[in-house]
């Protein structure tokens, strides 16, 4: 019940500092690895408790083992409708099977438009496992300023919201207001994030979250 979508993404997937993309799909039932690559698409979207895409969709999906190091996903209209615009939801999902050592995602990030009502920016989360995670979770728009983004959010608010029962978990306008600034400081540069400069209007928000699936909204 999502409107305004995109009726036919292209995802790109690019590493590094390389201008070309790595990877792309458009149509993802018409890979050109053949019937043997759609199954195994078919197969990883089980494994992961994705959501069923039809045979016969316009949407598009990559799968690939890829090496530790920083990517981009980028979606996009088809490249015979390049200006196409519409919503579109970009999942990540490790689905490595039989894997021993289970890897971990790290400074998962997204640039987009925050609009009013439906249009606020949304990005959902899984934590999994057995034990809770300490995770850190940025509204970033001022910041975004100073490193050359046009159109900035001035004064973003982060709202965290439990899935399974639309509680409302923490929210958070002007991360350096708290007492856990420092912290909050201190966590971001661990993670390799950069940094928010003292006094922004930046959101953020520092939790201990159990196993489950989570919504953070960012909004003005």
């Amino acid at each position: 019940n999502v409107g305004g979508v995109l009726a036919n993404p292209r995802l790109e997937v690019y590493t590094g500092n390389n201008p070309n993309p790595v990877l792309t799909n458009d149509d993802w039932a018409t890979k050109a690895g053949g019937a043997a690559q759609v199954t195994a698409i078919q197969q990883a979207t089980q494994r992961a408790g994705a959501f069923i895409l039809a045979n016969n969709s316009l949407d598009a999906v990559v799968m690939a083992t890829l090496p530790p190091g920083q990517y981009t996903v980028q979606a996009k209209g088809p490249a015979n409708n390049p200006n196409a615009s519409g919503v579109v939801l970009i999942e990540v999902y490790d689905v490595t099977p039989n894997l021993a050592t289970a890897g971990r995602a790290v400074n998962v990030a997204t640039r987009g438009s925050v609009g009013t009502g439906t249009n606020i920016l949304i990005a959902g989360f899984v934590v999994n496992g057995t034990v809770a995670r300490r995770v850190l979770i940025r509204g970033v728009g001022p910041t975004l300023a100073n490193l050359g983004v046009p159109g900035v959010l001035v004064d973003p608010q982060l709202t965290l919201v439990d899935q399974a029962t639309g509680r409302t978990l923490a929210t958070n306008d002007n991360w350096a207001s708290g007492e856990d600034a420092a912290i909050i400081a201190a966590a971001a540069r661990s993670a390799g994030a950069f940094p928010l400069a003292n006094g922004s209007r930046d959101a953020a928000i520092l939790v201990m979250l159990p196993p489950g699936a989570y919504t953070a909204q960012l909004s003005g």
